[in-house]
């Protein structure tokens, strides 16, 4: 009963990855129609991967804590180097993998206390 747990919560965080990297780049290729990205830009940004992971949280039934801790990090940590350092000309498979990888990474201490946690 453990490992499936464990296991819902290591598939959840890789979906919600892949969530907040299209959030991600959908809201930046809209918002950057003026080849300008401000500083209230990247506030709605944040703002959409927020209500994007609430969103989620309700969908999926999982802990808010938790999905908020695994969408900012994953948002920051390979979604931002990949976003600011790309030539714009990349696929959106390839962010999508990026954001996988993050969730599946930062969604790991949750699948840990889940496989471990005494109840």
């Amino acid at each position: 009963m453990k490992i499936k747990a464990a296991v819902k919560v290591w598939f959840l965080s890789g979906l919600l990855g892949i969530l907040v990297s299209l959030t991600c780049i959908g809201v930046h290729e809209l918002l950057t129609a003026d080849q300008n990205f401000g500083l209230w830009e990247l506030g709605f940004t944040l703002g959409s991967i927020l209500v994007m992971a609430l969103l989620f949280s309700m969908a999926t039934k999982s802990k808010i804590l938790m999905v908020m801790f695994v969408a900012l990090l994953t948002m920051v940590i390979p979604m931002f180097g990949a976003l600011f350092g790309s030539s714009g000309s990349e696929p959106l498979w390839q962010f999508a993998l990026l954001g996988m990888t993050g969730g599946l990474f930062w969604g790991l201490p949750f699948t840990i206390w889940a496989l471990f946690k005494v109840r």
